[in-house]
């Protein structure tokens, strides 16, 4: 990919300011910040990014072709004080063959992931890249993603109650599925399911809500709209799960909860993850902080 001059680079960066003046994204553009992103992406270790100073500097996934979820992210959002865009890997553009060869995906990976889960897990692999480079915690959200109002300040809190070595933690997840999480450490496990239409019709009342949550340990979690992961975190869960490739894993506690399946394939990022909980220091946020309407008719992830 062909850089850009740095008139060029400086131009995009006033385009961008004004961008984030008008939308609420709280980011100083600088030269320095942006030139990552008009290299290739494998290149991301030599990202210099002051922001990420800031343990819950949040990074907002979205593709270039979708900017009005970013400008529907920033109306519902414009509390937070900590965002910057991170232009999302367009699966429709992906070399496969490429991936291949770097051991990031088997050449079988499209028999059951769609391009679009290909490319957003590349999207958070780069990120993940970035927090081992700078050994820095990340914090990343999809671009349909709904903060409570105290997200920062309970985030905090519920970080200071993580062990020295947690790996990765779950502020939000999807409601049309389930979410297993130990509420008993070593006694029992605990399955919770939610009413979508309903979070759907009251996001307001989820914004402002006080809610007080905690972590617990995940088992397993559909859909993590907004998550943190460590730099050991991300070392680790990309030793286990790479290179993608097409899986089926057992999981017979979810064969008393809708749909009852006593196993689920790798259909995306949450799927490779749901498969190692159990091997590492993973957790969830009982009660959510962040939500998503999860739409289906409008997701990219689904795109073939």
């Amino acid at each position: 990919m062909k850089r850009l001059s740095s008139r060029s680079l400086q131009q995009l960066c006033r385009s961008l300011a004004r961008t984030c003046r008008q939308t609420q994204i709280h980011e100083k553009f600088q030269l320095d910040q942006l030139e990552p992103y008009c290299v290739k992406w494998d290149k991301i270790r030599a990202w210099r990014f002051s922001s990420w100073k800031r343990t819950l500097h949040i990074h907002l996934v979205n593709l270039d072709r979708c900017p009005e979820r970013v400008t529907e992210f920033c109306d519902l959002n414009r509390y937070l004080t900590s965002v910057s865009r991170f232009p999302a890997i367009d699966g429709r553009t992906l070399d496969l063959d490429s991936l291949v060869r770097r051991g990031l995906v088997t050449k079988d990976i499209l028999t059951m992931c769609t391009v679009g889960a290909v490319g957003n897990a590349m999207s958070n692999l780069t990120l993940w890249e970035a927090g081992i480079a700078r050994n820095q915690v990340v914090t990343i959200c999809e671009d349909d993603a709904v903060f409570n109002y105290g997200f920062e300040a309970c985030a905090e809190k519920v970080m200071k109650r993580l062990p020295n070595d947690w790996d990765i933690i779950y502020w939000g997840f999807n409601f049309d599925m389930f979410v297993v999480y130990d509420i008993l450490p070593g006694v029992s496990p605990s399955i919770a399911i939610f009413n979508q239409e309903q979070m759907r019709a009251r996001i307001k009342e989820f914004q402002t809500q006080t809610i007080f949550p905690q972590p617990f340990k995940t088992v397993w979690a559909f859909g993590p709209c907004c998550y943190s992961i460590s730099p050991k975190g991300a070392k680790v869960i990309k030793s286990k799960i790479l290179p993608l490739r097409p899986r089926v894993i057992p999981f017979p506690e979810a064969k008393g909860v809708p749909p009852y399946s006593p196993a689920w394939r790798t259909v995306g990022l949450d799927n490779f993850i749901n498969a190692i909980h159990r091997e590492i220091s993973s957790f969830v946020c009982i009660p959510p902080l962040v939500v998503s309407k999860n739409e289906p008719g409008k997701s990219t992830i689904q795109d073939r």
